[in-house]
């Protein structure tokens, strides 16, 4: 309970006024979530540099040093995942009126989708996971640049990622990815809550109503995991960090 009164909260206090310059056709939630992403209290806190969100980006958007060095001789692991920071860069990028960072962000998801294997997915380690991750910022920023002031100036990132990531969501929910990667979700109670954001946001994001239909079985199951106390058990115990992250899914799949 506690968990969702949080995420009312979030809500009430944000998402009451939406952007002005919103489509007709943006849903209500989107909205919500785009005034949130721009409000006095992001750009104060998650958004206050947002040129140092893309600072460990090359210049191809291969994020982070496992990526960077992956890209320059393909050799060894990378992970698919670490492209996620793209999302943050475009939503501080739309809060800031910060073209270049959108343009960088949506470069980074790029790269990202560069290394998509023709059934959806990613020879990245912890495919399941790693894929999860990388779904919910690209669907969330897409969804957020959709909305946003910029829509038109983006509309051909937008129409050519969003097939993309309707891809990925899909090979997420192939029976011979989803067992086995439930299986390895099933100690961490914030896992629930991604995979839920991920497959519900690409729903709406693609009018995939399945998508959406699906990721409801993420969220009750998070749900029935909650202790009584209020902590979300990750390996049995609590994780305060873990708590944090998964709220933060939670939040926005509720908006």
């Amino acid at each position: 309970r506690s968990l969702w009164v949080g995420c009312l909260a979030a809500t009430l206090a944000f998402g009451n006024t939406a952007p002005a310059s919103l489509s007709p056709s943006t849903p209500d939630g989107v909205g919500k979530d785009l005034a949130y992403e721009t409000s006095a209290f992001m750009l104060d806190t998650a958004y206050r540099d947002v040129p140092h969100l893309y600072s460990d980006s090359a210049p191809d958007g291969a994020y982070g040093p496992v990526n960077r060095k992956w890209d320059a001789h393909h050799r060894g692991e990378w992970y698919i995942e670490e492209q996620r920071f793209g999302g943050d860069v475009v939503a501080g990028g739309i809060a800031t009126k910060n073209t270049d960072a959108i343009d960088r962000g949506v470069l980074i998801l790029n790269w990202g989708f560069a290394q998509q294997k023709p059934d959806g997915g990613f020879n990245s380690p912890d495919k399941f996971h790693s894929t999860s991750f990388f779904v919910e910022a690209a669907a969330h920023a897409l969804l957020l640049l959709e909305a946003s002031e910029y829509s038109a100036r983006y509309s051909q990132s937008i129409a050519d990622l969003k097939p993309k990531v309707h891809s990925a969501a899909l090979w997420m929910t192939d029976p011979k990815n989803e067992i086995p990667g439930k299986k390895k979700n099933m100690p961490f109670t914030h896992r629930r809550y991604l995979v839920a954001a991920a497959l519900g946001e690409t729903g709406v994001l693609t009018s995939d109503s399945s998508l959406v239909r699906g990721s409801e079985a993420y969220v009750r199951d998070g749900i029935a995991l909650q202790s009584a106390n209020g902590y979300n058990p990750e390996r049995g115990g609590w994780d305060s960090s873990y708590h944090a992250k998964g709220m933060a899914f939670a939040c926005r799949y509720y908006t």
